[in-house]
C-alpha cells in the first residue's frame, strides 16, 4: 500500500507540474526557451536553421491533394482541441513594445493610432480566451526615425494533465493518419498482385 501511495503521488506531481515555452522577438531576432518546472532550456539555433531549411525545402509543386473527408475530419479534430485550449493555457507575460516611424511624420501618427486601436481590439479577446497573468502591450511614435520596430514577448504555460486533455481531442488525426498509411499499403500490395498475375501483357490461363 505504502508503494502504491507513493506512485500515486508522483503521478498527481507529475500532472499538476507546469511545462511552458518562452518567445522573445528583439533586434537580434528570435529566442525561443522550453521550460519544465524549475528547469529552463534554450533552444539552438542550429536546430532552428534546420527547422528553416526543411520548410524552405519543401517542393508545394510535388504535393498532391488528399482527401476531402479526412481533412474535414482534421479540422474538427483541431477545433476540439482548441475549445480545450480555452482558459487553460496560461499566458504568464504578454509583452508588446511597437515603436511607429516613417519617413513622413503623418503615416507616423497613422500608425501609431492604428496600433492602439489594435490593442484595444485584441486584449478583450485574448482575456476572454486565455488567462493572462501580466500584459504589458504598448505604442510608441518617433518621428526622428524612418524604420518601424517592436520587441515582443510571450511566456506561456500549462499544467501536464491539461496538455493530455487537449491531446486527446486530436485522436482523429492520428487514426486518420494511420488509416492512410494503412490504405496506401494495401493499395501498394493490391497493385503488385495484379501485376504478378499478368505474363508480358498477356492474360493469365483461365
Amino acid at each position: 500500500m505504502l508503494a502504491l501511495a507513493i506512485v500515486l503521488s508522483v503521478l498527481v506531481l507529475l500532472a499538476l507540474l507546469r511545462f511552458g515555452l518562452i518567445f522573445e522577438y528583439d533586434k537580434t531576432g528570435l529566442h525561443v526557451w522550453v521550460k519544465l518546472g524549475f528547469l529552463k532550456f534554450s533552444v539552438p539555433e542550429d536546430q532552428k536553421e534546420q527547422i528553416k531549411k526543411k520548410q524552405r525545402n519543401i517542393d508545394l509543386k510535388k504535393m498532391k491533394p488528399g482527401s476531402l473527408s479526412d481533412f474535414m475530419d482534421i479540422l474538427k479534430a483541431v477545433g476540439n482541441a482548441l475549445k480545450r485550449l480555452r482558459r487553460r493555457l496560461l499566458i504568464k507575460e504578454l509583452t508588446i513594445h511597437y515603436t511607429a516611424a516613417s519617413d513622413d511624420p503623418a503615416n507616423t501618427a497613422i500608425y501609431f493610432g492604428s496600433a492602439n486601436a489594435l490593442f484595444g481590439t485584441i486584449i478583450p479577446v485574448l482575456e476572454r480566451n486565455f488567462r493572462i497573468k501580466s500584459r504589458d502591450l504598448q505604442a510608441l511614435a518617433d518621428f526622428d526615425t524612418k524604420e518601424q520596430s517592436i520587441y515582443a514577448k510571450a511566456n506561456v504555460s500549462l499544467a501536464v494533465w491539461e496538455a493530455f486533455y487537449i491531446i486527446f481531442a486530436l485522436f482523429p488525426i492520428f487514426t486518420s493518419m494511420f488509416s492512410g498509411k494503412a490504405g496506401t499499403k494495401n493499395d501498394l500490395k493490391n497493385r503488385k498482385d495484379r501485376k504478378d498475375g499478368c505474363n508480358n501483357g498477356e492474360s493469365p490461363d483461365q
